[in-house]
């Protein structure tokens, strides 16, 4: 008795027990996070916190996983069904940033070197963009043995002794590398717009690349000493990445989503459009599975053959995740990126459950507002059922979506104040999501605002163009005006 007294006071002072209960759970969780290793303070390389993964590639012979990015290159062994044990790592500046990685054969791999400046050198012009070749042999002492001065790579990628890389020029070109020490241009390719990842050649020797211009570009590289340019094929939006698998072909188009086609050939007919739950920046596909990281977190889609792959499952990350790799020898499974973590997820390809994914943790309001929306995404399969929102706090009212949300569908929950929203609270949603089936967000105001309400008034600031002059927010008073947040991923 004296334990359900003292439940009722906490919930009744805003404090302690969760208001909400979780309904019984629909199925289970089709995709887990199933391992993690965080990169920071690694001793051999001795980054600190300078550390951000761009980009990851295995190599299943060795059973080596590498990733790229800020901070350099890290070599992992992979153990047993994808556990991870870190053996070296290699960079010449705490600033460098290998954007790319590719497996070669003979115990190399090539990183393409986007480094804009070594910022401990006394010469800030003393920098080095290209391509490096690296003898990885010996993951505890990795060397340079070769390299391509470069300063306008955008991507690269390995069949064996021959590189293929792009540049933002509108070039594909092609590199012999049976002398790894004295890389030879053996092919250069015009006519693309701005080219950003491409698929390796079939048998045919057919390539697609994704050009942030013209779309999705066929090329015939049966021979690769004279590749062949073929008609462009526009896409949905700008592609970023590029997967393929054997009768389609995967495009993430950053903000726009994750376009499909089917292909026999070079001919490529589209198969629609799909939110990819975020900004999509790289695509992988194995086991049946398409995997897109869309900064928030990885979404993971069934492919259904001549058809738009179906949605499955999605797994938020803590920081920016910006690539995913399939993993060799684990069924339906994959490492991802977020920031300086590395991170194993598990898909269960047969499970089909809804997935609750809140629009935000934290909802900003001004005082005095009478009612607001939280949206939610069921990014899962199956239909979603929100059961219950409440608070620990008095002075606000929840209510439940009208029905149930399908797969791929977005919901909401409204929030009522009687009499006007007036300090910050935590709210709670409880619904069939077997992964998190009670989840919570804040809602803030007064200082925790900050003044960044909606309908209070920006505060004034000042920023430079990319010709210094000046412009402040009271220069364009009355006028729209959209801040875009970019960096050089």
């Amino acid at each position: 008795m004296f334990t359900a007294f003292l439940s009722s006071w906490f919930t009744a002072c805003g404090l302690g027990v969760n208001p909400c209960q979780a309904p019984a759970p629909s199925g289970h969780d089709p995709v887990i996070r199933d391992g993690h290793f965080n990169l920071t303070g690694l001793a051999s390389l001795d980054v600190g916190l300078l550390v951000h993964l761009l980009d990851l590639a295995t190599d299943p012979e060795e059973g080596r996983l590498y990733g790229s990015g800020t901070g350099g290159l890290w070599a992992f062994d992979m153990e047993g069904e994808g556990g991870l044990v870190y053996r070296g790592g290699f960079r010449e500046d705490i600033a460098d940033t290998y954007s790319r990685v590719a497996v070669l054969q003979d115990g190399l791999v090539a990183v393409l070197d986007r480094s804009t400046i070594a910022i401990t050198a006394p010469d800030r012009d003393n920098r080095f963009n290209g391509v490096r070749i690296l003898d990885v042999r010996d993951p505890e002492a990795i060397t340079q043995v070769g390299m391509v001065s470069l300063s306008d790579v955008s991507y690269l990628d390995a069949v064996e002794d021959t590189l293929f890389v792009l540049r933002h020029q509108g070039l594909l070109e092609v590199y012999e590398l049976s002398n790894p020490a004295v890389p030879v241009l053996v092919a250069t390719m015009t006519g693309l717009g701005n080219p950003r990842s491409m698929t390796r050649p079939d048998e045919e020797g057919w390539v697609f690349v994704a050009d942030g211009e013209l779309g999705l570009v066929p090329v015939d590289l049966s021979d690769p000493f004279a590749p062949v340019l073929q008609e462009p094929v526009p896409t949905a939006g700008s592609p970023v990445d590029i997967e393929r698998t054997a009768n389609q072909v995967f495009v993430a188009l950053g903000s726009d989503g994750l376009e499909s086609f089917q292909y026999a050939g070079s001919e490529l007919q589209s198969l629609g459009v799909q939110d990819s739950g975020g900004t999509a920046t790289q695509v992988a596909a194995r086991d049946g599975l398409v995997w897109v990281a869309n900064l928030d977190g990885v979404s993971v889609f069934r492919q259904v053959s001549g058809a738009l792959p179906a949605l499955h499952g999605f797994e938020a990350t803590d920081l920016f995740s910006l690539c995913v790799e399939p993993i060799p020898h684990r069924q339906g499974a994959a490492y991802a990126c977020a920031w300086s973590d590395l991170l194993l997820f598990q898909a269960d390809r047969q499970a089909r459950a809804p997935q609750a994914v809140l629009a935000t943790t934290e909802l900003h309001l001004a005082r005095g507002t009478l009612a607001a929306e939280m949206s939610l995404t069921n990014r899962g399969t199956g239909d979603l059922r929100v059961t219950e929102v409440s608070s620990w706090s008095r002075g606000v009212e929840g209510i439940l979506p009208s029905g149930p949300i399908e797969s791929g569908e977005v919901g909401a929950v409204t929030l009522e104040f009687p009499d006007g929203f007036r300090r910050g609270l935590e709210i709670c949603v409880a619904s069939t999501d077997p992964g998190a089936g009670v989840q919570t967000f804040t809602v803030t105001t007064g200082k925790e605002l900050g003044g960044n309400a909606i309908g209070v008034a920006a505060p004034e600031f000042s920023l430079p163009d990319v010709e210094r002059k000046w412009h402040s927010l009271s220069d364009y008073r009355g006028k729209p005006v959209l801040l875009v947040w970019f960096a050089t991923w």
